[in-house]
């Protein structure tokens, strides 16, 4: 297994030993590699970052029984879409249970990052949170491309959302940073 398949498990079971919705898991993937300094790849997807390397690790992770996935069809409330709604929630199977403990006795760092990242997203309300996770996960990816600029403002960052395809309004954007400054206290205060 690879370290992301590691920590995809580890991050599984500090949310309880079940995270529901692949986008939670993108997200809080991608903040642990922002505040990890992690080298994970994420591109500009739908719902903010997204990963292929998370989503074939966790497709493995399926595949493998070591993590349960449950697909459970949403009603579309009459609502015409591309989309067909879909929730998806993963849980360590009892086969996973057994290569979980292998994980955390060979990986003590970051099992130790895992929780306390975890123990941090819920200390801000997001944790689990999908709109939260992938709105701030959008405006911290946008504030990593403009960062070169000497000065900017909320017009850089939604310029460059629309050029990403992602429509945010200045509301989100000050959801968005009062989101991240929470969860910016509170990585100091751990």
């Amino acid at each position: 297994m690879t370290d992301l398949s590691d920590l995809i498990m580890l991050l599984i079971d500090a949310n309880g030993r079940t995270i529901q919705g692949r986008t939670v898991i993108q997200k809080q993937i991608y903040f642990y590699s922002q505040f990890y300094k992690k080298k994970i790849d994420f591109v500009s997807g739908y719902y903010g970052p997204y990963s292929r390397s998370v989503s074939r690790a966790l497709a493995v992770l399926v595949e493998m029984r070591f993590v349960k996935e449950v697909i459970e069809r949403l009603p579309a409330y009459g609502i015409q879409s591309e989309f067909d709604p879909h929730k998806y929630t993963y849980t360590v199977t009892e086969g996973g249970e057994k290569v979980l403990e292998q994980i955390k006795q060979k990986n003590l760092q970051m099992t130790q990052e895992v929780k306390e990242f975890v123990d941090m997203l819920n200390d801000t309300g997001a944790v689990r949170d999908v709109l939260t996770l992938s709105l701030g996960a959008k405006i911290w990816f946008i504030m990593d491309r403009i960062r070169e600029k000497d000065q900017y403002g909320k017009e850089d960052v939604i310029d460059e959302a629309n050029r990403l395809g992602w429509k945010v309004s200045e509301e989100q954007i000050k959801t968005a940073a009062d989101f991240l400054l929470t969860l910016l206290r509170e990585r100091k205060q751990s």
